[in-house]
């Protein structure tokens, strides 16, 4: 599935929607919900926070805060994600779209040419973190650049 800029920026508004309607603020919030499930109104798309293995290290945990989306009563990845690693203090944001983000590395591009990137912060702040989600949605389509 194609994933443009307004669709990357509308699943971002929506994830930032859910943790905001759901009071996690703070890291201590996102440790405190760890295995549990929010949605937002009338959509039914979710966010889930767990633990799992560090993208870089598999013997050290990090909390993924995940965004789904339900398409048809089945819930898919949909992408962005926010990976805190307390044990390194850094913290990673996840996002797919069909163009370049400045300041983020593709890690991977799929079949429909969507590119899975990442940017790494030196902080598990969650406002940091979420203030750069934020920033997501004020980018223009002037400001991406090509793939490949």
């Amino acid at each position: 599935m194609k994933i443009d800029l307004n669709c990357m920026k509308e699943r971002t508004r929506n994830f930032l929607k859910i943790l905001a309607e759901n009071k996690i603020l703070e890291f201590e919030d996102v440790k405190k919900n760890v295995r549990k499930t929010f949605f937002i109104d009338k959509i039914n798309n979710l966010v889930l926070i767990t633990i799992v293995p560090s993208l870089y290290v598999k013997s050290i945990e990090e909390y993924a805060i995940m965004y789904f989306e339900n398409r048809q009563l089945n819930y898919i990845e949909a992408i962005p994600t926010i990976r805190i690693n307390p044990q390194t203090g850094n913290s990673s944001i996840i996002i797919k779209v069909d163009e370049k983000v400045p300041g983020y590395d593709v890690i991977s591009v799929d079949r429909s040419l969507d590119a899975v990137q990442m940017r790494t912060l030196q902080s598990t702040n969650l406002p940091k973190i979420k203030g750069e989600l934020e920033r997501l949605l004020e980018i223009n389509k002037s400001y991406l650049g090509n793939i490949f």
